[in-house]
């Protein structure tokens, strides 16, 4: 990758089947450094690394993603049906569903995200905040199913829609997700904070080995 201040765009698997291809040069010179599995319906693995100064929006599903020495980035991935794995990035904003996320030696890193599975953190990570998923775009709900992150709640058969062209068929099927481990923004930082119990004087308390 090793990316400076340029944008780029994946766009959605309905944009191809719709006009069967990318419509700007952004769009193909991202599926150009990406890939595209809309034909083969097989999840890719996506690494991004040494990027600064970068937005990337890349709304497709993937099994495995990898996010490392990223700084100063805006980063949103579509779903990851696997890990999200952070490393080793500074001052960057991951918008992102996945089903597990591990986040190494990063610094003040904002992750909103989407995952039924607690987050683990290792290694030196300073600054580093959670927040609810915060993007929409046309194609999420079949990339949610595609990664096994929703299931359908009746089949597409079922849709008063089936076979048509309204707009309201794009609701349908209606989806059942896990619960958020993220409803509500969390700073990291103020969870590692040690409580230190004190006396009446305000002194902490001493405590008299056994014996």
């Amino acid at each position: 990758t090793h990316l400076r201040g340029t944008t780029i765009l994946l766009p959605p698997h309905s944009h191809y089947s719709e006009v069967g291809g990318p419509s700007s040069g952004a769009s193909t010179s991202s599926a150009d450094l990406f890939g595209n599995s809309a034909n083969t319906g097989r999840l890719h693995d996506l690494a991004i690394d040494d990027c600064s100064d970068a937005h990337m929006y890349l709304l497709q599903p993937f099994e495995h993603v990898t996010i490392s020495a990223c700084t100063g980035c805006t980063i949103v991935v579509g779903a990851v049906a696997g890990l999200l794995h952070v490393v080793d990035c500074e001052k960057t904003t991951i918008t992102c569903a996945a089903r597990r996320i591990l986040v190494s030696n990063s610094f003040d890193v904002l992750h909103c995200t989407f995952t039924p599975s607690p987050p683990l953190l290792v290694g030196d990570n300073r600054n580093c905040q959670f927040a609810p998923h915060n993007t929409y775009y046309e194609g999420i709900r079949e990339d949610l199913l595609h990664t096994g992150l929703a299931a359908a709640v009746l089949p597409e058969t079922q849709s008063p829609y089936h076979g048509s062209k309204q707009e309201n068929d794009l609701a349908w099927p209606p989806l059942q997700l896990a619960s958020n481990k993220w409803k509500l923004p969390v700073e990291v930082a103020k969870l590692e904070i040690p409580q230190v119990q004190t006396t009446g004087s305000g002194s902490p308390a001493e405590t008299t080995p056994p014996g």
